[in-house]
């Protein structure tokens, strides 16, 4: 059994859910019983362990030898790396897939020496594996809700720890910080055009840093993501269409920026506790 089909764009045999979109995809695949895989890599994959996983293997040039993950661990595999798994009952796991386009320009934006350019073994611990694992599930269980500028802030995350964790090996780390200037210009940004197809890219070039580092900073000085900040503004002016206008749900929707009137009524109730429509039926329009 191949890992990675690429008719359907699978990294991992077993596949329960997965989202995609162009050459991006990120998943979760279940245990498979049986494992044994041998194929070189057509895409960058990044596997997180939800539960323990050992059997033998190798990657790239290294040797076959024994080895065991644990469920805080991370995997990766460069695209075009030759891969061996055997095991008798694979781990849980969650993974990204990706174009090595994608893992070279966070290399080229990466003020560091630090390069994931070859498989790393599986038994790397990932200090913030718990809290990515649970936004990356979050973001699965939605169904994608929040596209692309959503998937590129997780990635963004992942990629982040992985350097950060690969640079504390070397003694290199790195302290990250907008600052209260910088954040009041993305902001206001954000605030001006929170209606277009905002992505992690344009808000990190209008902030003057990579899109590596700028989901943490932006993290780092306001508690929340760029998402989530984005979303509490579309909601913001949501609430205030729904008590100055008679436009249908359908059309503020459009207004605001969300992908359809479904993705605005979930996230509207997720930060109000009710429905546009009982939102506005309270206000007596």
């Amino acid at each position: 059994m191949k890992p990675f089909d690429k008719k359907n764009n699978h990294p991992w045999p077993g596949i329960a859910k997965r989202w995609t979109n162009g050459k991006l995809v990120i998943g979760f695949a279940p245990p498979v019983d049986n494992l044994e895989t041998s194929y070189q890599s057509p895409v960058d994959v990044i596997a997180l362990y939800q539960s323990p996983f050992s059997g033998v293997g190798g990657n790239g040039t290294s040797r076959i030898k024994p080895f065991q993950a644990g469920p805080s661990d991370f995997a990766f595999v460069p695209q075009g790396a030759d891969q061996y798994c055997r095991s008798a009952r694979s781990g849980e796991l969650l993974y990204v897939a990706c174009p090595a386009s994608l893992r070279q320009r966070y290399i080229e934006e990466i003020p560091s020496a630090v390069k994931l350019d070859e498989p790393t073994p599986p038994a790397i611990h990932l200090d913030r594996h718990k809290i990515i694992s649970s936004l990356i599930r979050d973001f699965l269980l939605s169904d994608g809700e929040g596209g692309a500028l959503r998937a590129e802030g997780l990635v963004s995350l992942l990629m982040t720890d992985i350097f950060q964790q690969l640079a504390k090996r070397q003694g290199a780390e790195k302290k990250l910080g907008l600052g209260v200037t910088k954040t009041k210009e993305i902001t206001d940004y954000i605030d001006s055009h929170v209606d277009d197809d905002l992505s992690i890219q344009v808000l990190s070039q209008i902030a003057g840093v990579s899109s590596f580092h700028f989901v943490r900073m932006f993290k780092t000085e306001t508690g929340i993501s760029p998402h989530r900040f984005v979303m509490r503004h579309r909601v913001q002016k949501v609430k205030s269409l729904l008590a100055n206008s008679k436009i249908s749900l359908a059309d503020i929707a459009y207004r605001v920026g969300f992908s359809s009137q479904s993705h605005m009524t979930s996230s509207f109730r997720k930060l109000v506790g009710t429905s546009p429509g009982r939102y506005r039926k309270s206000l007596g329009k």
